[in-house]
């Protein structure tokens, strides 16, 4: 399962995937083929682990 974030105002979308398969229901999401989308591959749970710390990092300095 992927994970969508949307920023309001740019119009810009971030998602984190596994890698570029269609996934169960095997259509294809136009979403990610769109100019303004970052795509972010690997285990999502990692990676938002590793945005958090980073974040908190950035708070206490």
């Amino acid at each position: 399962m992927e994970v969508v974030a949307v920023k309001a105002g740019d119009g810009l979308t971030g998602t984190i995937k596994r890698g570029m398969s269609p996934g169960l229901a095997g259509i294809h999401n136009e979403l990610y083929y769109m100019e303004k989308t970052i795509m972010l591959f690997g285990d999502a749970k990692v990676f938002v682990a590793s945005i958090v710390k980073e974040l908190r990092a950035l708070v206490h300095h």
